[in-house]
């Protein structure tokens, strides 16, 4: 089994103080199993409510809950701090571990957590991913 990859990373709090966090690169195959968790699919329809159906097949219309789609892939990213820690939890007064990154996090730091975990999304090196965030933290 391949270990996880874990990087450290640091953002600005809301105050431009550091804040050290842990991340991980999830897998193609996870990011892929929570696409599919919010997404749903149903067969689309016509004005006049019949199905529709192109070649034979029924057509099917997906919809996808996408900003709960990105709160998950956030939760899951990190390792530090654990957002899906039961006390964590219990301690925001939260329920729903996807609540949690808007519960713990400003709109701002979500927003780099999220462009920090994107960047591995999107296979870049973790060596480039880290370099860039040393670079932002100095700007």
């Amino acid at each position: 089994m391949k270990a996880e990859t874990i990087i450290d990373v640091v953002i600005k709090d809301k105050d431009g103080n550091d804040m050290p966090l842990k991340v991980k690169r999830l897998t193609q195959k996870r990011i892929s199993e929570l696409r599919d968790i919010y997404t749903t699919k149903k067969p689309a329809y016509d004005k006049n409510g019949n199905p529709l159906v192109m070649n034979g097949r029924i057509v099917w219309s997906e919809d996808r809950d996408v900003e709960s789609y990105s709160r998950m892939l956030l939760v899951e990213s990190l390792v530090e701090p654990q957002l899906d820690d039961p006390e964590l939890m219990e301690f925001f007064g939260i329920d729903d571990v996807v609540d949690m990154p808007g519960a713990v996090f400003t709109p701002d730091e979500i927003r780099q957590i999220s462009d920090i975990t994107g960047n591995l999304v999107s296979f870049r090196s973790l060596e480039d991913v880290k370099n860039e965030d040393v670079e932002e933290a100095k700007n």
